[in-house]
């Protein structure tokens, strides 16, 4: 993640980071952290976050957000996926399945500008507007709202997520 440009950085929320930045944690509020990099919308590019864990009442979100997000409303938000099962795009709810729990891993996969969610290796949805089909740039992210929040995310440089996980070959 970048820390940087942590999303909504103009209210001050900045999540702590480690591990190379790969590691999130928030506090109480909005808080939320993209990746330093874009989204290719050609070729293959693959991300995954392990939920590491959240406090009762705190909601965490993974998806692909613009530069310019706003804090109050994700209609710019392309894909999101939330605790509670909710698969959105651009502020609509597509479709509700098995939530993510601590312990599981969410990720997305974009396959020239196809993007598919996947959590545990089981893919769960493949969204139908291309992202090569959007006009702005979008970045890999997470939030919290409400409680704390702990994710680490893997962009392909370390499968084992800091060793909470059996690293793959």
């Amino acid at each position: 993640f970048n820390p940087l440009a942590p999303m909504w950085g103009t209210i001050g929320n900045s999540p702590t980071l480690s591990e190379g930045n790969l590691k999130l944690v928030t506090s109480s509020g909005w808080r939320g952290a993209r990746s330093s990099f874009v989204v290719p919308k050609t070729g293959k590019f693959y991300a995954e976050l392990l939920m590491d864990g959240a406090s009762t009442g705190s909601e965490r979100v993974f998806g692909l957000t613009p530069d310019n997000q706003d804090l109050y409303s994700d209609t710019g938000v392309y894909a999101w996926f939330s605790d509670d099962g909710t698969v959105r795009y651009s502020n609509a709810d597509l479709t509700t399945t098995t939530g993510p729990v601590t312990g599981d891993i969410v990720s997305f996969y974009v396959n020239d500008g196809e993007v598919k969610l996947y959590l545990n290796n089981v893919l769960k949805y493949t969204y139908s507007t291309n992202l090569s089909a959007v006009d702005d740039d979008y970045f890999f992210y997470t939030q919290s709202v409400g409680a704390s929040h702990f994710a680490t995310v893997n962009f392909g440089q370390d499968s084992s997520f800091a060793g909470e996980k059996t690293a793959q070959g």
